[in-house]
């Protein structure tokens, strides 16, 4: 099943067809990807945040947060570009 961009818009404005030929083969597989890096980036997020309140007095911990944080971003940007690859390894 893919995911047809074109398909929504071309109810309300005419979609030439080269537009829908370049939207058909636009996989969802990309989007996966970038969905899941967004996610482990909030998750960093919530956890360096979640740490800081719990530990108000302790430094050394919400610098492992932190550095956690940063660990969990790199993931994200990985996850997104690790699809990104394939998405164009596998296009005709």
């Amino acid at each position: 099943m893919q995911f047809i961009a074109s398909d929504t818009i071309a109810h309300i404005l005419p979609v030439d067809d080269a537009v829908r030929s370049k939207a058909d083969k636009f996989e969802p597989r990309f989007v996966r990807g970038i969905t899941m890096g967004i996610v482990t980036i909030l998750l960093g997020v919530i956890l360096l945040v979640a740490v800081a309140f719990i530990n108000e007095n302790n430094e050394p911990l919400i610098i492992a947060a932190a550095a956690g944080l940063l660990l969990f971003i790199s993931a994200g940007i990985i996850f997104g570009a690790i699809s990104a690859v394939a998405d164009q390894v596998t296009k005709d």
